[in-house]
């Protein structure tokens, strides 16, 4: 079962992502990323997808990492406030997996001084 993460203060105008380190190779699946304001909604505010996932080389942990992100400029055009977020894989076999839970959230401010 995965745990929400909850994340406050992230910038407007700064990149927005993490690195999802996966014990099996990835390659060939698909990740996607989806913010939005309202969890119900059908429609995501931000979503950057990988699809498919390139080869992804394994580490020194023996682990295969893999970088989603909103850019800097995606997120300067959402609005302040708090959005629900997730990270979803699709092995591929087509069995699909949170990678974090849909009840994440992260707060977006203008700027932090």
């Amino acid at each position: 079962m995965v745990t929400p993460i909850y994340l406050v203060n992230q910038v407007l105008g700064d990149n927005f992502g993490f690195t999802v380190r996966f014990p099996t190779d990835p390659t060939g699946g698909k990740l996607v990323m989806t913010l939005k304001k309202d969890p119900s909604s059908a429609v995501a505010d931000a979503q950057k997808t990988i699809d498919p996932i390139p080869t992804t080389p394994i580490d020194s942990e023996l682990k295969y990492n893999v970088t989603i992100a909103l850019t800097a400029a995606e997120t300067a055009l959402l609005s302040e406030g708090t959005y629900y977020f997730d990270i979803v894989q699709t092995d591929t076999a087509g069995i699909v997996s949170h990678i974090l839970d849909p009840d994440s959230t992260v707060s977006f401010v203008a700027s932090i001084t």
